[in-house]
C-alpha cells in the first residue's frame, strides 16, 4: 500500500507528505470508503469526507497513485494488469490466508471491480445480447403456441386470440428495440466482427467468450463451437454454435455449412484480434474473403 496510507488498529490512518500523521481516524473501519478512495483518488472520496481530511491535514495530503495501488496490491500476490479472470482467482486466494483487515479491505476492492466491470461496454452488450435472445425464446414459443390455438366457437376464446396477437406485436416491438441497441453497441464495441459474422452473431460471441479480449485469445475452432450444445447419444458432434446463423451461411448448400463455418470462424478469429488490439479496419478485406469461399463452396458439386 503507498506509504501515505498506514495501518492503525482497525483503522487507517493518513499521513502528509512530510511523514505527519494527519489523524488517526482519517478512515474509518468502512473499506467501500476506502476503497473509492484508493481506485479514484481523492475526486472520488465523499465530499463530506474531504472536507473532514483536509480540515484535519491542514489542506496537505497525498495522493494515491495508480501505481501506489499497483504495489499494495504486488504486495498480496495480485497483478493489477493480469486478465480480470486471474485477478479474480489470486484477489479470492489472498482473500482466504490475509489476517481479517487486510482481508476485507480485498474483498471490497474485489466489489468495487465488479462494479465497474458491469458498467463497462462488454458488460452492456453482453446484457442486452442475452435480453434480446431471452425474448427472441419467448416470442418464438408464444408464436408456436398461437398457430396450435383454436378460438372459433366461443366469444371469450375470439377475445384471447386478439389479446395474444396485440402481446406477440408488443414482443416484435421490443426484439426489435433490443435487436437495434444490440447492433449499435457492437459495432461501437468489435466493427471488424460485426462486418464478418454479422451483429447480433457477434454479439452473442462476445457474450459466450466473456469478453472480447477474451474471444481474441481463443483459436478459431474454438470459436467455431461457442454456444453449441452436445447432443446425446451416438450421433455426430455439433459442427458449430452461434456461427450457424453468421452472416453468408444461407448461401451454402447445408452440406457445406461445417466448412463454411470453419472458414468464417478463421476470419472471425482475424476480426476479434484486430478489433481487441489495433481497432483498424480490416472488415473489406475479410468480407472479401468470406464472398469468395461462399462461391467456391456453391461450386462444388455435391
Amino acid at each position: 500500500m503507498p506509504e501515505a496510507l498506514v495501518h492503525a488498529g482497525r483503522w487507517l490512518r493518513w499521513v502528509d507528505a512530510s511523514g505527519r500523521a494527519a489523524d488517526q481516524r482519517l478512515i474509518g473501519p468502512s473499506t467501500e470508503e476506502i476503497v473509492r478512495v484508493l481506485l479514484g483518488g481523492w475526486d472520488a472520496a465523499d465530499p463530506g469526507l474531504l472536507a473532514w481530511v483536509r480540515d484535519r491535514a491542514h489542506g496537505r495530503s497525498v495522493e494515491i497513485t495508480p501505481e501506489g495501488l499497483a504495489a499494495w496490491l504486488s504486495q498480496h500476490g495480485v497483478d493489477a494488469r493480469a486478465p480480470p479472470p486471474d485477478r479474480r482467482r489470486a484477489l479470492r486466494r489472498v482473500a482466504f490466508s490475509a489476517d481479517a483487515e487486510t482481508r476485507s479491505l480485498l474483498l471490497a476492492y474485489a466489489r468495487a471491480q465488479l462494479a465497474e466491470g458491469f458498467r463497462s461496454p462488454e458488460a452492456s452488450l453482453s446484457a442486452l445480447a442475452r435480453e434480446e435472445e431471452r425474448v427472441r425464446r419467448v416470442l418464438r414459443r408464444e408464436t408456436n403456441a398461437a398457430e396450435s390455438w383454436v378460438s372459433e366457437g366461443a366469444p371469450v376464446l375470439g377475445e384471447y386470440a386478439r389479446l395474444s396477437a396485440r402481446t406477440r406485436a408488443q414482443l416484435e416491438t421490443h426484439l426489435g428495440e433490443l435487436g437495434t441497441a444490440v447492433e449499435r453497441e457492437v459495432r461501437r464495441l468489435a466493427p471488424n466482427l460485426s462486418a464478418v459474422v454479422g451483429p447480433l452473431v457477434a454479439a452473442r460471441l462476445v457474450t459466450q467468450a466473456g469478453g472480447l479480449r477474451r474471444l481474441a485469445s481463443l483459436d478459431s475452432s474454438r470459436i467455431q463451437l461457442l454456444g453449441a450444445r452436445r447432443r446425446f447419444g451416438p450421433g455426430r458432434s455439433p459442427r458449430f454454435g452461434v456461427l450457424y446463423e453468421a452472416e453468408g451461411m444461407d448461401q451454402v448448400p447445408p452440406a457445406r455449412a461445417g466448412a463454411f463455418a470453419r472458414s468464417v470462424a478463421a476470419l472471425a478469429a482475424i476480426a476479434a484480434r484486430v478489433d481487441a488490439t489495433s481497432r483498424r479496419s480490416v472488415a473489406t478485406e475479410l468480407v472479401r474473403r468470406r464472398s469468395r469461399r461462399i462461391a467456391q463452396l456453391r461450386s462444388r458439386k455435391p
